[in-house]
């Protein structure tokens, strides 16, 4: 009886996994061009400000507030679009960044590993130090904070366990030694940031994946349309889908329509098809898709953002 349950069982899940690869969605890809998270298509000049006394790195961490400094005035010169100038008293530049250090933490994780030659297993201890920052865009002609952020990046080094590492632990001490590796992994930690300023300060691209939606109707034409987006063969796909979908009106090849349409850049276009075919499915007095309603919010803000796109290239 059990061997027979095995069997069974056995058979089931293969027929699951069978069926889970066959009907495996096809989806199509589209890319998405996006403004910066901050509009500052207006700006032509930024600079970084020293924390005020009040903000000011204090105690052990002090020797970071230059190199944060300089990593978040790399990001704007990194970025090309803004012509950066150093702080000074009575600089008037368009944006201003000020910035404070939230907080720096540091955890070991330790590894036996048998090194070639010795008997017994040597210790490394891989060192990471996680340094968390809050930044501001401040404009100052209209004495306004048009956005903060709290970003955080880490960095790693590993190395052998020193000896003295467990006295350390015992009187509560640092060695010098390790004071200095700590720092030296917080500035190669701190230095990341100019990077992650990109997303804030440069516009973006991004591939995105949507699934096209199936249609039970027995029509030859449906399988040729979706074998030819899983080739990738849009433009061949997007003229099939838009003919069966202006023959029939069928709600899938609509939808499908619409996806090829934004893949080929015609947002605008897909925008129109997707709502008139809303129009459509809530005249007929069936319940509206949800899957169409989310692509519509989708695009909307998404041509909303892209005239904000249009200035920076302007």
């Amino acid at each position: 009886m059990n061997k027979l349950f095995i069997v069974l069982t056995l058979i089931i899940t293969s027929a699951i996994l069978i069926s889970c690869a066959t009907t495996k969605a096809t989806t199509v890809e589209i890319q998405f061009e996006y403004p910066p998270h901050i509009d500052l298509s207006t700006v032509q000049t930024i600079t970084v400000v020293i924390p005020p006394a009040e903000w000011g790195v204090k105690g052990r961490y002090v020797y970071l507030e230059k190199y944060i400094t300089q990593a978040l005035a790399d990001g704007i010169r990194k970025a090309k679009i803004y012509e950066y100038i150093p702080f000074a008293e009575g600089v008037n530049a368009d944006i201003q960044i000020t910035w404070r250090l939230i907080d720096v933490t540091t955890d070991d994780e330790d590894e036996e590993r048998e090194e070639h030659g010795k008997k017994n297993k040597v210790t490394y201890t891989t060192r990471t130090v996680t340094v968390k920052i809050e930044y501001s865009f401040f404009d100052p002609i209209n004495n306004e904070v048009l956005r903060v952020i709290n970003s955080e990046s880490s960095a790693s080094e590993t190395f052998k366990k020193n000896k003295s590492y467990l006295l350390d632990i015992l009187f509560d001490t640092s060695s010098r030694e390790t004071i200095k590796q700590e720092e030296k992994i917080a500035i190669a930690a701190v230095k990341k940031f100019s990077g992650q300023m990109n997303t804030e300060l440069v516009p973006r691209e991004r591939t995105e994946k949507r699934s096209i939606m199936e249609d039970q109707k027995n029509d030859p034409r449906l399988t040729e349309a979706k074998s030819l987006v899983r080739k990738k063969k849009y433009p061949e796909a997007l003229n099939l889908y838009k003919n069966i979908y202006e023959e029939t009106g069928g709600v899938a090849a609509g939808y499908n329509t619409a996806l090829l349409l934004e893949a080929n850049g015609q947002f605008a276009d897909a925008l129109a098809l997707l709502k008139d075919l809303n129009n459509r499915i809530e005249q007929s007095g069936k319940n509206r898709l949800y899957t169409i309603e989310v692509e519509i919010r989708n695009l909307e803000k998404y041509i909303n953002e892209s005239k904000i796109l249009e200035a920076y290239k302007r």
